[in-house]
């Protein structure tokens, strides 16, 4: 409340505006990020902590492209930081390019050290795999981002995919139904638990 009513009497305040945009992001509303944190890179173009930020927020919010491009900046000026690699990486396979996601990928694996960042990592190979017809190789490494996380729905989700084009419907409906005691509402897209399920009767 007061840093907004701050922001209100001083809108140049690039510091109070990065800030704040990655107090949206912590609380899981990017809408609300995204332009705080473009205000706050008009006022300082070469902040790169707050481009990062800005990639974030942007592939939260489903805006691949957006996301994508300002990952890109990020590496101009760090071309070995790991988060943006991955996160380039993800942009990269939510675009349905699988060749550059991959060579972003495998850039971040060399840097990446943390579990959280193993644990995405781990899924967007395990996608990368599966989208490529390496339904068992999918499946490790969708196991192995339950590694890292053993609460991890997009993990489940993939591995169920993974079991049941290895025509394991046992496991893939586990895995379905660990993926939406998980997250019960909310999937979009085509390959989501609910379909899963349906396609194992």
């Amino acid at each position: 409340m007061y840093l907004t009513e701050a922001l209100r009497l001083d809108s140049g305040d690039a510091w109070a505006r990065a800030y704040l945009g990655r107090t949206y992001i912590q609380l899981g509303d990017a809408a609300a990020a995204i332009p705080e944190l473009e205000q706050a890179l008009r006022a300082a173009p070469d902040d790169v902590d707050c481009r990062l930020a800005l990639a974030r927020a942007y592939a939260a919010a489903g805006q691949y492209g957006q996301a994508a491009v300002n990952f890109q900046r990020v590496l101009r000026d760090r071309p070995r930081d790991p988060e943006a690699l991955l996160g380039y990486s993800e942009a990269l396979l939510a675009l349905d390019q699988p060749d550059e996601a991959q060579a972003a990928l495998e850039s971040a694996l060399d840097e990446a050290g943390l579990a959280e960042r193993g644990r995405r990592a781990a899924i967007v190979a395990g996608w990368l795999h599966y989208g490529s017809g390496h339904y068992t190789e999918a499946r490790d490494w969708f196991t192995a981002a339950l590694v890292f996380d053993p609460q991890s729905i997009a993990a489940y989700n993939g591995l169920g995919w993974a079991a049941l084009q290895l025509d394991d419907c046992d496991a893939a409906r586990g895995a379905f139904q660990e993926a939406l005691a998980l997250q019960p509402e909310g999937w979009t897209g085509t390959q989501t638990p609910q379909a899963g399920l349906e396609a194992c009767r």
